[in-house]
């Protein structure tokens, strides 16, 4: 959804716009710099409870688009989205979602690792179009549990034939990731 108005305060990263004579207000992620008076097209995500109503703004379609899959993880909400996008922008975050680098996300951003697991989960599903079998997961699982970081796992494993037998598949990783470690 988005609102076509004026700008009628902005302060840091707060607007305040006018549209149909309705005023709105929110906080606003954009890394240009707008002047009062100036009209401008936002898009917005939108919480109510009985107690308030908030807004989060974005000049960037492609960025609202991207926060809509997001906010829908649970413990995901506005503050995490500001945390993210004011720290890394949205091509960083594709790139850093593809290679599955979670340890870059938590150190620019300050967010819990598996909060950001779960962000990087769901743009590669959404909107990369990456999605992992049962058995790759019950591997990469594996290879954690072992000790070996995400980032590692996902670049190893994105090298390996997993019609092959388990075994050989885990052995294969294994030798890719030690590789790695040298």
């Amino acid at each position: 959804m988005y609102l076509l108005g004026k700008i009628v305060n902005i302060e840091e990263n707060e607007i305040t716009i006018e549209s149909n004579n309705n005023g709105y207000i929110g906080k606003f992620i954009s890394d240009r710099a707008y002047k009062i008076n100036e009209e401008l097209k936002v898009w917005y995500l939108f919480y109510k409870n009985e107690y308030y109503i908030k807004y989060l703004f974005f000049d960037d379609f492609k960025l609202w688009k991207l926060s809509t899959f997001i906010i829908d993880i649970s413990n995901v909400g506005f503050k995490t989205l500001e945390k993210i996008y004011k720290n890394i922008n949205y091509d960083n975050l594709i790139k850093y979602s593809l290679n599955y680098d979670i340890e870059s996300i938590v150190n620019k951003t300050r967010v819990n690792s598996v909060v950001i697991r779960k962000i990087i989960e769901k743009v590669r599903k959404e909107l990369l179009s990456v999605k992992f079998s049962n058995k790759q997961l019950t591997i990469i699982n594996s290879l954690y549990n072992l000790g070996y970081n995400l980032s590692s796992i996902y670049s190893a494993i994105s090298e390996i034939d997993f019609k092959q037998k388990d075994e050989i598949i885990v052995l294969e990783a294994i030798n890719k990731l030690n590789e790695v470690k040298q």
